[in-house]
């Protein structure tokens, strides 16, 4: 079996493409939640606005460009000689999403807490 070396150049175009899908997640997210906290202040102290917000959009929005990253990762990966992974093949990103849902959950969350406890005070 022969190993199969990655040139630097394309491991360093494969972490900045996740970078880049991390950092327009993020943003979305907090200006999508900025804007509905200026438009929607009692809605957004509603626990199942807060649900609904963070189990269907957050996750559309990780499918989006997550979905992109890994597309574009496996393209790049296969112009550089790699066999390619998709369609069948798991995509790497899977743990970073996980912890990128996680830190959006808390980061959110805390947010929240203090919008509604501001409503109750």
């Amino acid at each position: 079996m022969t190993a199969i070396t990655i040139p630097a150049d394309v491991t360093s175009a494969v972490f900045l493409i996740g970078f880049v899908a991390t950092f327009l997640t993020v943003a979305t997210v907090w200006v999508v939640w900025y804007v509905l906290e200026k438009i929607f202040p009692d809605d957004v102290k509603d626990p199942g606005f807060f649900l609904m917000f963070m189990i269907v959009f957050v996750p559309f929005v990780m499918l989006i460009y997550f979905g992109l990253d890994a597309l574009i990762d496996d393209a790049v990966a296969t112009t550089a000689g790699m066999p390619t992974r998709l369609p069948f093949g798991v995509p790497e990103e899977i743990p970073l999403m996980a912890v990128v849902y996680i830190g959006l959950t808390v980061w959110l969350g805390m947010r929240w807490r203090k919008l509604k406890s501001v409503k109750e005070g």
